[in-house]
């Protein structure tokens, strides 16, 4: 089946590299695309020059830029398989996405086990960190992730409320962790993550406390957004 590679982006020089790993490390037939996150820079420009497909929005937060790389992938080609990949984290091996592919099929939704995960004490609970036996991590990052079609189909996109890096992706995990999809609530959450074939450079984060307090009430509220329908979810 098709799958799908999209690269939210704010970082030209991440981009980059980023983009030139895909090309020289990914086989088979696969899509393509850069979503840009209103950057200030030439990305825009360097996607024209290098035939990247990519999408372009005011910067409007990193949601809804993951949002609107799912949505071309999603509906409008339809792919099998998607791999949401952040502009800082990029392949390092030959055929990396067999096993994120295999993964997403399996379980629906599999997650980075970056390795500052697997060597903080207790942060794993259990697995090898393989497509077949992933990690189950009480840590989770947003610097890449996959999921499978019918996966994206039954949860929907991430929510837009949520701002800043990470707990939109968190609470996206959740949903797909809530309909079955590996991972556990039971006791504390636990989250389904692979380690193979990625490097990550860690572009910096900012962390703002007004936004981390709003994130954090998001969460705690009943979750009742029609998620399912992207038309107010992309821009």
């Amino acid at each position: 089946g098709d799958w799908s590679s999209d690269v939210c982006s704010s970082d030209l020089d991440h981009l980059a590299k980023t983009v030139e790993a895909i090309k020289a490390f990914t086989t088979g037939e696969y899509q393509l695309v850069v979503a840009d996150d209103g950057s200030k820079d030439d990305t825009v420009e360097w996607c024209k020059q290098n035939n990247v497909p990519h999408t372009y929005c005011a910067n409007k937060g990193v949601v809804r830029n993951k949002n609107r790389a799912l949505y071309y992938l999603n509906e409008v080609k339809k792919v099998d398989v998607l791999i949401l990949l952040e502009d800082d984290c990029r392949p390092n091996k030959e055929n990396w996405q067999k096993e994120w592919v295999i993964a997403a099929l399996l379980w629906g939704h599999i997650n980075y086990a970056h390795k500052r995960i697997i060597k903080k004490e207790d942060a794993v609970v259990s697995g090898a960190g393989s497509s077949t036996l992933p990690y189950l991590c009480r840590l989770v990052t947003g610097q890449c992730t996959a999921c499978s079609k019918d996966a994206m189909d039954n949860i929907g996109y991430l929510d837009p409320r949520f701002s800043g890096y990470g707990a939109g992706h968190v609470e996206w995990t959740e949903r797909f962790i809530r309909q079955g999809y590996n991972g556990s609530t039971e006791k504390h959450w636990v989250y389904p993550a692979i380690n193979t074939g990625l490097n990550s450079d860690d572009a910096p984060t900012f962390k703002n406390p007004e936004q981390l307090e709003k994130n954090r009430a998001l969460r705690s509220e009943e979750h009742t957004s029609e998620l399912q329908s992207p038309d107010h979810l992309v821009c």
